[in-house]
């Protein structure tokens, strides 16, 4: 009898044209889930939903979070192995959700060979294409755009996959308020010139433009993450870069030993300002950023944004990004300052929480209408 209800469902792969796939991924019948907030978006027409899916870790284990018509119905950890599990049951069978099916946590530059697959979707009823979002928007970022802290309660200061959420995700506030589908690419502790404790190695500038080479390890080189990535496939209107929270932290710290034998460090000016060859290395960062980005988006708006955690280097972004635009001739490109988290706003792992970012995403999405309208203009 439970073999004939498993087989009387209808299978979907991710190849279905049903699904809309959700961040960078290598297209196929099953999909690597690579970056915080990739998955899937479906309608869903039937009464139960069930996800197949592969998860394979050493430390951090994988969660995922389903969303029907914008509401989360379920957050939860992912066993290892390859499993198909149920997530609705009992839906009125002519209700027609949108589901959202995303990745809470970061790829783990020291899980290498961690991975998740989602291979389909089963349903007894039938899904269908979802609606085309009015525009797209790509996220680059640190621990904040991973969604550090929006998960556990305040005080808790555990790295586990625990802490990290989309759900409240500024991002996703964002997505929401402009009917905009959304791509992350995030990484706590790394940052624009330098991760928060001085390893150069540790920057989004150097992962850009591969499909996702923050773990090198076999089984994400087999599942094609470390390939070139394809800008073509997904076309975005906006870039939006939230860096340099941990560029300003590693001005605080000593020195790091490369592999290379030599010890880098950013350092203060002798009046413990930013006005030293440390502080323009940010700037000259930003700017090679930025010509890298326009690169592979050459119709993509670029816009800068920082101070979620406070404004401490925020001149030399803003210089960055006026550099910029002053050697390139290319003006698609701006700065926007964000009101820093208070004490009351705060989640977990000392990291701003959903007050904060809910706040966020709202400014963002009404610096990006103000730009739209500028757009309109000329």
């Amino acid at each position: 009898m439970i073999k004939e209800l498993r087989n009387a469902r209808m299978k979907y792969n991710m190849l279905a044209d049903e699904i809309r796939l959700l961040g960078r991924t290598v297209y196929g019948e099953q999909v690597p889930v690579f970056w915080t907030g990739s998955g899937l978006e479906t309608i869903f027409e039937g009464q139960d939903l069930y996800l197949e899916y592969v998860s394979h870790y050493a430390v951090y284990e994988d969660w995922i979070r389903v969303e029907m018509n914008g509401a989360t119905v379920i957050r939860m950890p992912l066993e290892k192995g390859h499993h198909e599990i149920c997530l609705l049951r009992h839906i009125r069978p002519d209700a027609n959700c949108l589901i959202r099916i995303v990745k809470e946590i970061q790829p783990m530059e020291d899980d290498p060979d961690r991975f998740l697959l989602f291979c389909s979707l089963r349903t007894e009823g039938r899904l269908h294409t979802p609606p085309e979002h009015r525009m797209k928007i790509e996220f680059i970022g640190d621990s904040l755009t991973a969604g550090q802290g929006l998960s556990g309660p305040v005080g808790y200061t555990d790295w586990t996959s625990l802490s990290f959420s989309t759900e409240n995700h500024y991002a996703f506030e964002v997505g929401k308020e402009l009917d905009a589908e959304i791509q992350l690419l995030a990484q706590g502790g790394w940052g624009v010139a330098t991760a928060w404790n001085n390893d150069m190695h540790a920057v989004m500038p150097r992962v850009y433009n591969e499909v996702c080479s923050v773990a090198e390890g076999p089984e994400v080189r087999a599942l094609g993450g470390l390939n070139a990535h394809d800008f073509q496939q997904w076309n975005a209107d906006y870039v939006v870069i939230n860096l340099g929270t941990n560029d300003a932290n590693a001005f605080h710290q000593p020195a790091w030993t490369g592999k290379d034998g030599k010890q880098y460090q950013m350092l203060l000016d002798a009046n413990g300002g930013y006005t030293g060859k440390s502080a323009e290395q940010v700037v000259e960062a930003c700017v090679h950023f930025l010509g890298q980005i326009r690169e592979k988006r050459p119709a993509s708006f670029m816009l800068w944004v920082y101070g979620m955690c406070g404004d401490e280097i925020g001149s030399l972004l803003r210089e960055g990004v006026e550099r910029y635009k002053m050697i390139s001739g290319d003006n698609r490109a701006e700065y926007f300052a964000l009101t820093p988290a208070r004490a009351d706003e705060m989640g977990s792992n000392e990291h701003p929480g959903a007050k904060c970012h809910l706040r966020t995403g709202k400014d963002i999405a009404e610096e990006i209408r103000r730009l739209q309208k500028s757009d309109d203009r000329k």
